[in-house]
């Protein structure tokens, strides 16, 4: 193939997951709560929730920044969050294209689209590209500290090398120990003298110190809150729920084998560029084990891991041509590219994460987003909200939210529960603690928005029956409940009744 073909067959690929991504159509309610802190960012708050609480709830710190930007300029700062993770996962898509040739000394130029196709065809990496969270974000960080320890390994300069690393480190919790991995390796491979690898892991360090010494002198912790609500200590229950998570994604995306067959890509030759690549992938599976995967839908936490896996999947195709001879140097081979794609671009209609991503594409957020707008018009002065989710209630309603599971809240994240038996994200919880800060609205069962206004005693008017949500919100229901608050319906127009309970006295 060409120079020119290639490159038009690389935005043929570009094109494909700009389409794939529109399908699936996806934003996700977290979102919302890293727009809540570029809200209050530029309305002079600070970087808060809520203003006047400094807990650190955003997923990351370059995103949320580069939104407050784009909305300091006038954008909208939905759209300008999608377009940035849009144009993330794009450009992971050219990446993929580019260090294929690295990887595999010597294969067809075409064995880069591959790797580009394989990246678009993923239905993960597809529906949150427009997700507006930070997984695009940060698997092009990975890439790009990715390709600066390539370069460090060959005996280039470490300033590239450096620079990918500390803003890999910046972009998720995850970040840092991705960083010192792919930086220890490279310098490693380079055998690069004692003063230069003191000098890079240094910088390095300089670089997450900074982000630690900012986080522990404005939000006085060391770690995100949202570590401390989503994982606590860390436990085998945990680590059983990252197996059962990277299971699921296996069954829904090709089966193990076809998973793991790229991870034997060149290992014959170890080289520097496949054991960078195998060791950023492995460490980034053992980070997604550690924290007991995720409990949003389509895989959020392996969206990084799709572009390494296309990579070592490219390279595996390139080593087998090379093997086998000039006769597998057309057809075939792009015979097992497509079969490839094919087994990522769709997941099972069965699958638990499908039918997830799909109520909440197709009823939950505008039902929510129906809700904290609802609020905003009806709410009295001085009014505050608890629920689960908190996202698009908080954002379009304005008002102070707690959040019951304690992303936001630094009380209920610490509250000494075990993680790792329920959904994850989910497991914290504190009825008590949150009664006595007595909101003016409690929106329970999920934020109970239906398509009918039920009668007030029926059994299920905001309790539902259902064990993820009855773990969470089991422990507010109560004699103090009864006494303290009143169940209401509003009627949120388009067909959509808000059931709530609303404080009384």
């Amino acid at each position: 193939m060409s120079s020119r073909g290639a490159y038009a067959a690389l935005a043929l690929a570009l094109v494909a997951l700009f389409v794939h991504a529109r399908a699936y159509d996806f934003v996700s309610d977290d979102t919302f709560i890293n727009l809540r802190y570029c809200q209050n960012l530029l309305a002079g708050h600070g970087l808060v929730f809520n203003p006047g609480e400094r807990v650190e709830a955003y997923s990351s710190l370059p995103l949320v920044l580069l939104a407050s930007l784009a909305g300091w300029l006038g954008l909208d700062l939905l759209a300008a969050v999608r377009w940035l993770g849009c144009a993330a996962a794009l450009a992971c898509v050219a990446y993929a294209f580019a260090l294929v040739r690295p990887l595999a000394p010597g294969a067809p130029r075409a064995l880069g689209l591959a790797a580009s196709c394989l990246v678009a065809a993923s239905a993960p990496f597809a529906c949150w590209a427009l997700g507006g969270m930070d997984a695009p974000l940060f698997a092009c960080a990975l890439l790009f500290a990715l390709h600066g320890a390539w370069r460090l390994a060959t005996g280039r300069g470490p300033r590239l090398a450096l620079g990918a690393a500390v803003l890999l480190a910046l972009t998720r919790p995850e970040g840092p120990l991705l960083a010192a991995v792919l930086l220890a390796l490279g310098l490693w491979w380079s055998a690069a003298k004692p003063a230069r690898a003191l000098a890079c892991l240094g910088g390095l360090a300089l670089g997450v110190g900074a982000l630690l010494v900012f986080r522990l002198a404005y939000y006085g912790e060391w770690l995100p809150n949202t570590y401390y609500a989503k994982v606590g200590a860390p436990s085998w229950t945990l680590v059983e729920r990252g197996i059962e998570y990277l299971a699921d994604y296996a069954r829904d995306h090709g089966g193990a084998a076809l998973l793991g067959a790229p991870l034997f890509a060149a290992w014959w030759r170890r080289d520097a560029a496949w054991w960078l690549t195998t060791a950023a992938f492995g460490a980034l599976l053992a980070c997604v084990v550690l924290e007991g995967g995720d409990g949003l839908p389509m895989y959020r936490f392996l969206v990084p891991a799709v572009p390494l896996w296309a990579l070592l999947a490219a390279s595996l195709l390139g080593d087998a041509i090379a093997r086998v001879g000039a006769g597998w140097r057309g057809v075939p081979w792009w015979c097992v590219a497509a079969a490839l794609a094919a087994s990522l671009a769709w997941p099972r209609a069965d699958s638990v994460h499908y039918l997830r991503y799909r109520g909440h594409r197709d009823f939950e957020i505008e039902a929510w987003t129906a809700a904290g707008v609802w609020l905003a018009g009806h709410a009295p002065a001085g009014a505050s909200v608890a629920c689960v989710p908190i996202g698009a209630v908080a954002y379009y309603s304005g008002l102070p939210v707690i959040d019951m599971v304690g992303l936001t809240d630094p009380h209920i994240a610490r509250v000494a529960l075990p993680t790792g038996s329920g959904w994850a994200g989910h497991e914290k919880r504190d009825g008590k603690y949150v009664l006595a800060r007595r909101p003016t609205f409690l929106l329970l069962g999920n934020v109970r928005v239906l398509d009918q206004a039920l009668p007030i005693d029926h059994p299920e008017f905001v309790r539902i029956r259902h064990p993820a949500i009855e773990a969470r919100e089991g422990d507010i229901y109560g004699s103090e409940l009864v006494r303290h608050y009143q169940p209401q319906v509003a009627n949120l127009g388009a067909g959509l009744f808000l059931h709530y309970l609303r404080r009384h006295d």
